[in-house]
């Protein structure tokens, strides 16, 4: 009877152990994690790219100032014709045309930036996703996950900060399996 008992108990433990095993975690070190604002900063191209646009942009604005600059001398000017005259209604006019012109010409380079900005970060992190994919099927993970944005400061809102909480699908994550260096010497070597 107690080898009964005894065979009975040992089966029910290792019943048990199985069982208790298949709900259990396995261990998965094959996920890895990308902080993509590292890669974008670290990604050489990209910012050499970023630093033009950047340059181009500030090149035109302080063209643009100084055409500014020459307007309101001419404006300035202005007070030595006669108010009535035909002469100062036409050039009046001429620098009111001159003065939308350049604010219109404003706009359109700060729309044009942040297009052209915009376009450059959309191929950037486009380039990115294909090397995690490339990295990630080379290398056999299971998955590489963006790593988690630091939390915001004191000075947020709680309803702001919950919704960043919320808005995160990783909340943590381990230096060891980061693999943003891997992924910005794979992009180096592309250009």
């Amino acid at each position: 009877m107690k080898t009964k008992s005894l065979i009975l108990v040992l089966v029910l433990a290792l019943g048990g152990s199985l069982f208790a095993d298949r709900f259990a975690a396995e261990a998965n070190e094959s996920v890895r994690y990308v902080d993509v604002q590292k890669v974008i900063e670290g990604w050489d191209f990209l910012q050499e790219q970023s630093n033009l646009l950047r340059e181009q942009t500030t090149a035109q604005l302080e063209q643009l100032k100084a055409d500014n600059a020459e307007l309101e001398l001419a404006i300035a000017d202005l007070d030595q014709y006669d108010k009535n005259s035909e002469e100062y209604v036409a050039i009046a006019f001429s620098l009111g045309v001159q003065e939308s012109n350049l604010q219109e010409r404003e706009k359109f380079l700060q729309a044009n930036f942040r297009r052209r900005s915009a376009r450059l970060l959309d191929a950037g992190v486009r380039r990115i996703h294909m090397a995690c994919s490339e990295l990630g099927e080379r290398e056999g993970f299971s998955a590489i996950l963006m790593s988690p944005p630091p939390l915001p400061g004191p000075e947020v809102q709680l309803q702001d900060s919950v919704m960043d909480m919320q808005g995160r699908w990783v909340v943590w994550s381990n230096n060891t399996f980061d693999i943003s260096d891997q992924v910005i010497e794979m992009l180096k070597a592309s250009n």
